[in-house]
């Protein structure tokens, strides 16, 4: 059974995340505060986080960084505070995802799905051949680890972002539309839509900014969807 932390000071919406997971199937660890959530988070760490911001006593974006400071366990930041600002400083602290209040159950529990279908992916085991780094001029991608550097930075990005950027460095100068991206990312999933796509590189490119304000690999080809443009190497 999947455990899952919520933190959350609204009382009603907290009730309603509960109940909502608890009909899922989930165990339900609750929390009214960032520091209390933030200790008992890292002293037993849960199947997934629902974070809200504006919290008491540590505000969210505090907690997110802390928990990213020994943990990669997976965080959906929910919350009313929807300004880019927020949005871009939570993903690029290691957010798996970033909704926006209010947001309906369908949407919440598509996006908690992908997230933990991402995060519970097999990865290579001793024996299995293992897929090569790929170089392409300053990036480089490491699919064994899900690794991404750009030049001697690593850049921490979610498996969804990982594969969306891993899709368009794969074959760099070629372009890869939206519904192709989402094919890739949301393979299983026919009712997100491809704006998510473009919520995705939003954040791929903040990361990459926050280490290289001159990043412009990834191009927008107005009408047609994105492309990495940066010369090819040799893989690993």
């Amino acid at each position: 059974m999947l455990s899952i932390a919520i933190v959350e000071d609204v009382e009603e919406t907290l009730r309603t995340l509960e109940s909502m997971f608890r009909a899922r199937g989930f165990t339900i660890r609750s929390y009214r505060d960032g520091e209390t959530a933030l200790t008992a988070i890292l002293n037993t760490p849960p199947d997934l986080v629902l974070l809200d911001l504006g919290l008491p006593r540590m505000h969210g974006i505090d907690v997110l960084k802390r928990i990213r400071q020994s943990s990669e366990m997976p965080v959906i930041v929910l919350t009313s505070q929807d300004t880019e600002s927020d949005e871009i400083i939570t993903l690029t602290l290691g957010a798996d995802e970033f909704i926006s209040k209010p947001y309906s159950e369908r949407l919440l529990m598509l996006r908690v799905d992908a997230v933990l279908r991402r995060v519970q992916a097999p990865r290579p085991v001793a024996g299995e051949e293992r897929a090569r780094v790929l170089i392409r001029g300053k990036l480089q991608l490491d699919p064994n680890q899900q690794c991404a550097f750009w030049g001697e930075a690593l850049i921490k990005l979610t498996p969804g972002e990982f594969t969306i950027l891993e899709s368009l460095a794969t074959r760099a100068g070629h372009i890869k539309s939206r519904s192709n991206l989402l094919d890739v990312a949301y393979r299983d999933q026919d009712d997100v839509e491809e704006r998510v796509i473009d919520t995705h590189i939003k954040r791929i490119r903040a990361k990459f900014k926050a280490v290289d304000p001159d990043f412009e690999a990834i191009q927008t080809v107005y009408g047609a969807g994105y492309s990495f443009n940066q010369p090819p190497a040799a893989t690993i």
